[in-house]
């Protein structure tokens, strides 16, 4: 049975979501992003918010990375969806889906890269 460190994958998803909102704001001061920005620049935003959360909680992990950056992914979305869900009225059942099944993928993706990395932090070959 693998276990999961349900701290790591919190963390992970912390530091997803921590880092898109400051980069978010920072964007924001500087006047790149803002209510009449592309909507491309907010999806990369996230989707490297995503690989970062899944990153953390990878390298946080017992056994499995990617198993836990996947979760931390999912995680990630649910907390950002709740916002998304009170501000705009809800999704519907296939952009539900659909955000799931990439920020999963995508935190899996962060938890394998952590799977490459040595105990110094240097990538292996």
């Amino acid at each position: 049975m693998t276990s999961i460190n349900p701290g790591g994958v919190a963390l992970g998803a912390m530091t997803g979501i921590g880092s898109a909102l400051a980069v978010f704001a920072l964007l924001g001061l500087v006047g790149v992003a803002g209510p009449k920005s592309h909507p491309i620049l907010l999806v990369v935003l996230q989707f490297l918010a995503l690989v970062l959360g899944g990153y953390v909680a990878g390298r946080f992990a017992r056994r499995v990375p990617a198993v836990e950056g996947g979760l931390a992914g999912l995680l990630m979305f649910f907390g950002i969806g709740a916002i998304g869900i009170a501000a705009t009225g809800g999704p519907g059942a296939v952009e539900v889906v659909a955000g799931a099944v990439v920020s999963m993928v995508l935190g899996s993706a962060g938890g394998a890269l952590a799977m490459t990395a040595d105990d110094e932090g240097d990538l292996r070959p």
